[in-house]
């Protein structure tokens, strides 16, 4: 096991969502259908987030903040 992760190999812990084992290569490549629809999905959330927070009576400052909070997760 040391040794394929010295030459950077895959050493054959379960594929991470949103890619698949490529068999030729050896190693997950991305999704791309999952990769699409995973950044869509965050994108809806950050509309959705920035309707929330779009309070007329919330000051610029804590816009902000809030928002920053959201990027960040």
């Amino acid at each position: 096991m040391l040794s394929r992760a010295e030459k950077e190999l895959w050493n054959g812990a379960p594929v991470p969502l949103g890619y698949d084992f490529d068999e030729e290569i050896k190693f997950p490549v991305i999704n791309e259908r999952e990769a699409k629809k995973k950044k869509l999905e965050r994108a809806l959330k950050r509309l959705q987030d920035l309707y929330l927070f779009s309070d007329e009576s919330m000051s610029e400052k804590d816009y902000l903040l809030r928002k920053q909070d959201i990027d960040e997760k």
